[in-house]
């Protein structure tokens, strides 16, 4: 079967057409599932941000404003974006912006859509969508893993992305369709016995010709009779809409028709935040000021930008906020390096912990590094320097002592991983949070089967549940297994 036939096949097929041109759930037509109607392009986070501070930022929920027709909150659509993405927090029926949030409220009014993108994506990749940490960089691994399921090396699949990126600056939707990484974006994973993308990449290019040919002149006639057929007013007439009705588009013109959800600068966003994420996958950085340099560097190389003015506004206006999402990313357990050994007076430590318990979330990191020294200090302290599976495990032959105490060597472990610390409505920076485990069980809990690890986190959430409650942190149990990936 030629790559047209399979494709027209493809067409006729109403389940495989809705999955590959629809955004629903469990559909096959975006990358990202964040991307919806009002979340298309990573710009969409900026306006949606301002619309939402502007009607929730401080406002109980039984106050927010009711969309007449269907009497649902009209901000409702933004709660979980701007959660996951850590632009909010939230406590009771409140939403307050945090200061991840707030920078974006300084990005300067001059900079250009290319700047205030690669300002978005570097404060986006660390969000945890679908609960999931650093999500956007997971789904590009993912998403590149399929494509190289069909015989192309990485650098094939970067320069496919980098020549759509230059072409869509001079091409139209419609011209746009004889580029392959349409196909890739659309059509990267197999539905049934559909399997478009193996059979475009194994295609001749007369087959390939064929195939553009086909769907331009579909797009195209689908355009124009929509163009054609509007009354003045800019609704479109009876005649034009029984036309549309009667028509069957192809899977390609149906997603990116006219006035749809799809369209050309969702498909570029999707190139550019595959080619960059893929981009922090692959290479190594010494620090956080080399990730910086080394990215908006790369995003240099396609887009044009003031890098300086870039640089100036990262390193100079919310450094700790860039900062906080580079240790996100690469050292999620950088307190666990944090040494207990400081001198801080016993009234000190008491008003530490006593604001910690009060705070939503602590986004400074010079502060969360004192929390934890004094938070780690106290939970070892009452834990008498063992491991808190020792009665589950049987691992008290495993302890030996630690050079610089005189203690048990152990570990600090976060119940509720740090990831997460933006689904509470008080910080997660409790000692009720703060987990004294060996160097074993520390790995175990970890690494283990799931199987096992689902005993000894039930073993932890029964010993600790109570007083997380009373400290105003509540979780079920299903959600902390979501959270440690156990089914």
């Amino acid at each position: 079967m030629s790559l047209l036939e399979e494709y027209k096949k493809l067409t006729r097929n109403t389940n495989a057409l809705e999955y590959y041109s629809e955004m629903g759930v469990g559909k096959g037509g975006r990358i990202f599932s964040f991307q919806n109607t009002n979340y298309r392009y990573l710009k969409s986070f900026l306006t949606n941000y301002e619309t939402f501070k502007q009607g929730a930022d401080g406002v109980d929920r039984s106050q927010w404003e009711l969309n007449s027709s269907h009497g649902q909150e009209n901000l409702k659509q933004h709660t979980v974006n701007m959660l996951k993405s850590r632009f909010f927090s939230k406590n009771e029926r409140v939403y307050y912006s945090t200061r991840k949030g707030e920078t974006l409220e300084l990005i300067p009014a001059d900079f250009t859509e290319e700047e205030k993108w690669i300002i978005l994506f570097l404060l986006l990749i660390d969000a945890y969508f679908e609960d999931i940490p650093n999500y956007i960089l997971v789904k590009t691994q993912e998403t590149y893993e399929d494509f190289l399921v069909y015989n192309n090396s990485e650098n094939e699949i970067n320069n496919i992305i980098l020549n759509f990126i230059k072409e869509s600056k001079i091409k139209d939707m419609g011209e746009l369709f004889n580029n392959s990484y349409v196909y890739f974006d659309t059509f990267h994973k197999p539905y049934g016995d559909f399997d478009i993308l193996a059979n475009y990449t194994n295609a001749s290019v007369e087959e390939k010709h064929e195939l553009y040919e086909y769907i331009n002149r579909e797009y195209k006639f689908y355009k124009d009779e929509i163009s054609k057929s509007k009354s003045n007013n800019d609704n479109i007439s009876s005649d034009a809409k029984n036309i549309l009705l009667q028509y069957n588009p192809d899977c390609l013109t149906k997603k990116f028709k006219p006035s749809g959800v799809y369209n050309k600068n969702m498909l570029v966003d999707n190139a550019k935040i595959l080619y960059m994420s893929n981009f922090i996958n692959k290479n190594d950085f010494r620090d956080f000021a080399d990730f910086i340099h080394k990215v908006v560097n790369e995003y240099s190389k396609f887009e044009t930008l003031d890098i300086g003015k870039v640089f100036q506004f990262i390193f100079s206006v919310n450094k700790d906020i860039f900062e906080m999402c580079y240790l996100n990313i690469f050292n999620p357990d950088f307190l666990d390096d944090v040494t207990t050994n400081i001198s801080i007076s016993p009234e000190d430590e008491k008003n530490i912990i006593d604001k910690a318990q009060n705070q939503i979330i602590i986004e400074d990191i010079e502060e969360i590094k004192v929390v934890s020294s004094v938070l780690k200090k106290k939970a070892l302290e009452r834990a008498n320097y063992k491991c808190e599976l020792e009665d589950f495990c049987g691992c008290s032959s495993h302890y030996f002592t630690n050079k610089k105490t005189g203690k048990n060597y152990v570990e600090l472990h976060h119940l509720i991983p740090r990831e997460f610390s933006n689904d509470f409505e008080k910080s997660i920076e409790q000692i009720e949070n703060y987990v004294s485990l060996c160097p074993r069980c520390h790995r175990f809990i970890h690494y283990a089967v799931d199987r096992e690890r689902l005993m000894a986190l039930n073993y932890l959430y029964n010993k600790r549940i109570g007083s997380l409650r009373l400290k105003g942190i509540d979780i079920e149990e299903q959600k902390l297994k979501s959270y440690y990936k156990i089914d």
